[in-house]
């Protein structure tokens, strides 16, 4: 049964943030969880390569300056923090069934997602005043 709670629609026995509300956790492999794996695969490693790329073209930009590579690499900083936020929200709305919906709110896509594309947005637009 669905049903709406404290702004969200869950199922009945779970909570906005994907918990139970009797207070256990759910199982592992219910639809609303997802493994620390697949955190890391789809949130921190997208985040850790954006951060090798920006500084490898940086580095690039100090050994051959007036090729501006560093605000080139905003716009993949900020396309893998697109590639985050979208899975990050395919993973928070799951339909199970006919009757289920479950939404995660404690997963930490969004937050990465956001700083990735403040931050990629803001390099690829004005690093060039910085350098």
């Amino acid at each position: 049964m669905v049903r709406y709670v404290g702004g969200a629609v869950v199922s009945e026995g779970v909570s906005p943030l994907g918990a139970a509300q009797d207070g256990k956790s759910l199982p592992p492999e219910h639809p609303a969880n997802e493994s620390k794996r697949a955190i890391f695969l789809h949130g921190y490693l997208p985040a850790i390569l954006a951060a090798l790329i920006f500084a490898a073209s940086v580095l690039l930009d100090l050994r051959s300056p007036g090729r501006h590579w560093a605000q080139r690499s905003g716009s993949i900083v900020a396309a893998l923090g697109g590639y985050v936020a979208y899975y990050g929200i395919k993973r928070a709305f799951n339909l199970v069934g006919d009757s289920e919906f479950f939404m995660n709110f404690s997963l930490p896509y969004p937050k990465i997602a956001a700083v990735m594309v403040a931050a990629g947005t803001l390099v690829w637009g004005y690093l060039d005043l910085c350098l």
